[in-house]
Formats: structure tokens, sequence, C-alpha cells
């Protein structure tokens, strides 16, 4: 340029300049807001700033619980995060708080994020847990039992009354926020005495509809016309519907009397007095439907058993089961013990159910003996005794430990391996009388009061063992009240 002429120097120089006046700013470069799903729900329509993701798959959506991710191409600034939680309830949220970027950023969604839900402000939450602002039940079908028959398990539209179940004459309602129709159904009882109540599951024959913001009322009586759920054509009045019964009869016709014998907790016997079903006897009892073995004991071998196959039972069948000297049986507590019922070895070292001659313990001391309600002794004509009844209905015989003398009875064993005590027992006291039951020495049970029949069962370990109850006696003759402990039904066998 040394040689140029001035004036194209000049121009150059103002070109130059307006060039450079021209140009502008270079734009601020985009980073990225990084959002990951960790919640329990899937996120969908996700913005801040008006930016939006293109979400997993080009689905629009962050999975739940995977940690699913995607980004937000975005300018530096400050915004909350708005998105959709979706679900069986779809809200529309944004984050409480706003989130901050100046550079790539990561927002993690968990279900303790705290949210606002757009559509109501003052409603927040925690995401796992907020949902849409509460309304008020403005419908309401109240259920009247003016049948003979109690109901429960009652259901319309899935909801249940409060009370759930209505006894005769009394009632319920159930509430909606709005408008619904459908049947009404619910379970008729038709025996509670039983161990497991005989039921029939119905339905009412017509929906029942109630208009929102109304209220209807429905009456069950003996003529309302119901259906059985599981037979549909089976529909007669509440008052003399059944279905068709599901029993279980069980047959012995085995050489050994069957004991304690139960399918699903129900008690099959026709002896009351030892709960027995004796040899050649069978008995059918109702039964609700199920699949369960059926556990029972040997009289001539008190470990209680069960068979070897599942009885499943239907509804509505009719099932037999026949025990026979073949039947293959388990040892209930020793599962490894197994073969048929007449060769099964015992595995029990010791058993006393008070029923026949007494045992041979260690030591009696005081009055210990088998007895019944109507044999304890008298020391005078005014004298009473407190004293519960044995199991089995207040029949049969128990071993009694009482008296006006402190009482003992000590049981020694020395076990080949590990093995399985239990027993009955019941106390009555009269003043300060009580009882107690100990292992070698150690005091495992105390009892200071009135106990009816309960049962407690101890593992113990191969070696000797020294099992001992005790009852406290009365210090003087004048007392003329006397109480005992009972025990019944002690049983020692081998677990392993």
């Amino acid at each position: 340029m040394k040689n140029m002429p001035i004036r194209i120097m000049l121009a150059v120089l103002c070109i130059g300049f307006l060039v450079m006046a021209c140009d502008p700013e270079p734009e601020e470069k985009n980073i990225r807001l990084i959002i990951e799903n960790n919640s329990f729900y899937t996120i969908s329509n996700v913005r801040w700033k008006d930016n939006s993701i293109t979400g997993d798959y080009g689905s629009h959506q962050l999975s739940p619980q995977a940690r699913s991710k995607d980004y937000i191409s975005v300018q530096r600034g400050s915004d909350y995060l708005y998105f959709t939680r979706e679900g069986a309830v779809v809200m529309n949220l944004r984050t409480a708080n706003t989130i901050t970027v100046d550079e790539d950023t990561t927002f993690t969604l968990t279900n303790a994020t705290m949210v606002v839900d757009t559509t109501q402000k003052t409603n927040t939450g925690a995401l796992s847990s907020i949902g849409p602002p509460a309304t008020p039940m403005t419908t309401f079908l109240r259920i009247k039992n003016e049948s003979t028959w109690t109901i429960n398990g009652i259901k319309w539209q899935d909801r249940s009354p409060t009370p759930a179940a209505l006894a005769p004459g009394s009632s319920g309602a159930i509430g909606r926020r709005d408008g619904a129709s459908g049947y009404i159904f619910f379970t008729k009882v038709i025996d509670s005495s039983s161990a497991k109540p005989l039921s029939l599951d119905c339905r009412t024959q017509s929906v029942v509809g109630v208009e929102t913001g109304e209220s209807e009322e429905f009456v069950f009586t003996d003529n309302t016309i119901v259906v059985d759920t599981d037979d549909t054509t089976n529909v007669q009045p509440l008052g003399t519907i059944v279905g068709s019964p599901t029993t279980l009869t069980i047959k012995n016709q085995s050489f050994s009397d069957l004991m304690d014998v139960q399918w699903q907790g129900v008690i099959f016997r026709t002896n009351t007095v030892e709960s027995s079903i004796p040899i050649g006897s069978t008995v059918t009892v109702n039964v609700e439907p199920g699949a369960s073995y059926i556990f029972f004991k040997r009289k001539s071998n008190p470990a209680f058993a069960r068979t070897k196959e599942v009885v499943v039972i239907e509804k509505s069948e009719t099932e037999e089961f026949v025990f026979t000297d073949n039947t293959l049986i388990v040892e209930a507590n020793n599962p490894d013990n197994t073969g048929a019922l007449k060769d099964m070895t015992t595995t029990v070292v010791f058993f006393d159910d008070a029923e026949g001659e007494i045992q041979g313990y260690a030591e009696r001391k005081g009055s210990t003996y088998y007895s019944v309600s109507g044999d304890l002794p008298y020391y005078s004509a005014t004298s009473s005794r407190n004293f519960y009844h044995p199991p089995y209905a207040g029949v049969g015989k128990s071993i009694a430990l009482g008296g006006i003398a402190d009482t003992k009875l000590r049981l020694s064993l020395n076990l080949e391996r590990k093995a399985k005590l239990s027993f009955r027992y019941a106390n009555q006291d009269y003043g300060t009388t009580g009882a107690a039951f100990s292992i070698d020495g150690t005091q495992k049970e105390a009892w200071q009061g009135n106990y009816n029949w309960s049962y407690l069962e101890y593992t113990l370990e191969a070696g000797p063992h020294e099992i001992v109850w005790t009852k406290d006696g009365h210090s003087t003759i004048n007392f003329i009240s006397y109480s005992y402990l009972s025990l019944d039904n002690i049983l020692v066998f081998y677990i392993e």
C-alpha cells in the first residue's frame, strides 16, 4: 500500500469499518438439559422454556423406573419443568421449584419430587402421591337388609358400604361423586356356626342405578329375587336360594381309629369324646371349596400325619376319601417319614392322652391323676373346685394337678435326636395359687389366673431332659375351694 494513492487507502479503510460494523455477534451455543425418569410413572410432554424433548425412541415419553432419559436443547436460563404424569389418573404437572441451567445439566424425576398441579396450583405434593383435588361425594346408594339372613362382601360398582357386612335389620351406604348403575354383589351366609361358614355368592337380578347428585335405597328382603353368581340359572328368592352343597366324606376302612382329623381347618369326627373317626365309621361335612392335605393322628401312633396327596374339592362337588391300611401317609412334622398307614413306623417317644392307665412319669408329687369334672376329690360337703372341663366338648379325661399341697409332675427323657414336645393345658386359680412349666430347670411358662384350654410346643435337642409341671397348693385345709392345672395330649416325637 506504500505506493497506493491516499484516496484509495481511505476508501479501503472505510469499507473495512463498514463490514465490521455490520457483522453480528456469534449466536450463543445451545446446551443440554438432560431429563432422567426414575419414578414409578411414565412421563410425557416434557417441556422447559417451551422447548420439548423427543423422548425414548421418538415416543415422546420417558419410561418408568428404567432411568430412561433424553435431553432438551436449551439456552441458559431458569424455568419450571412441565410434564404429564401418565397412568390411571393423568395429571399435568410442573416441578415445585425452578431449574436453573448454566451448562449441561441433569435433572432426575423420582417419586419424591415435589410437584404442582398446573390446573389447580394449590394442589401440591410428591409425584407419587399427588392426585386430583378431592370433590365431595354427592351420590349415595343406601342398602338395607330386612331379610332374615346375614349378607356380607357387598359390592356395587366396586365400592362397599360401611359396614360391608349387614346383619338382619342393619343398613349401610355407598357414596360416589357421580351417578352409576350395576348389580349389587354380595355373599349370603348360610351357616355361620362351622369353623368355615358356609355361604353362597349372589347378585341382584336387576341392575341398580343412581343419578348424579341423587340418593336411592335398595332393600333386601327374603323375597328379593337374586342370582347365584356361580350358576346364573339358579335364580330364587334370597330367603330360599342355596347352592349345590360342597361336601367331603371321609371313610375309615383301616384298622386304626383316626383322631383329630382335619381338612382346611374343618374337623371331621363321629366320636366327640376322642374327636375321632373310629374303625368302620363314615362322616360327611359341608366344606368350602379348596385344596389341602387331610391331617390326622392314628390312635396307635399319636404323631400328626397327613395324606401324601392334596385333596382338591371344587365348588358344589361331592368328594369322598377312603382311608385303608394301605393309604400312603406322611408324618406332618417329619416329611421324610412316609409309608402305608398300617406300616409307617412311629417317631413318638412319649404320649399321654389321659384316657388309659397313667403313664410312667419319673415323679408324681401331690394329687396328680387322670380326672373328669365329676371325680375330683372333696374335703367337705361344702367344697368347690376350680377346674376346666377336659377338651373335646367337655368330655373325656385330662391330667389334674392340684388340691391342698403343692403338686409336681416330672417327665424324664433321653432323646437320641431332635424332637418336638407339645401339650394342651388349662389352669384355674383360687386366691394366690399359680402354676408353672419348666424344661431342664429353666421356667418356660408361668400361669397366674384362669386360662382355658390352649396349646404349647417346644423343640428339644438330643440328650437328657427333665420336663416339669407344678401347681401351688393351698396352705391350709380351711380353704373350701381347690384349683387345678389340667394337662392333656402330652406328646414327644422325633423330628429328625
